[in-house]
């Protein structure tokens, strides 16, 4: 028995029981399962956040196809051209459009809320609010005389 502990008979009945029947101890972890806790919390909030910004960006850009598909002949990058919405990050998302006379591209970048990341969105929010925001470029070509 170490003598730096000085236990009463309770305690070290319960210790003796313990040891006995190899029962761990859980009340020593009592930080792990903080820290556990915490660490399933922030994955369970990415993993939302990250469906809720694809969901979003797949409903902006059904929002837009009809619009693009008759201005424009090609959608997607040459890489995969089937593809066209292409995912930057976890909160940039691109749409590219191509195949008008006088425009080179259309490029529409969706830059969403980062939803996936707990800090950003419970800390910084609360300091500088970001909102969804949709840019749209299109270069023009202009002919030369």
């Amino acid at each position: 028995m170490d003598r730096r502990y000085t236990l009463d008979p309770k305690t070290l009945h319960t210790v003796k029981f313990i040891k006995r029947y190899n029962i761990i101890d859980y009340s020593r972890y009592t930080v792990e399962f903080y820290l556990c806790g915490f660490f399933g919390f922030a994955l369970m909030f990415f993993l939302k956040g990250r469906s809720s910004n694809d969901s979003l960006a797949t409903t902006y850009n059904k929002g837009i196809a009809d619009a693009v598909s008759s201005n424009f002949a090609h959608f997607g990058t040459q890489k995969d051209p089937s593809l066209a919405i292409e995912k930057i990050t976890f909160n940039d998302y691109h749409f590219y459009a191509s195949g008008r006379q006088n425009c080179l591209y259309a490029l529409i970048k969706y830059d969403l809320k980062k939803r996936q990341c707990l800090f950003s969105t419970c800390v910084m929010e609360m300091i500088w609010a970001k909102k969804d925001l949709v840019h749209i470029e299109i270069p023009i070509k202009v002919p030369e005389y």
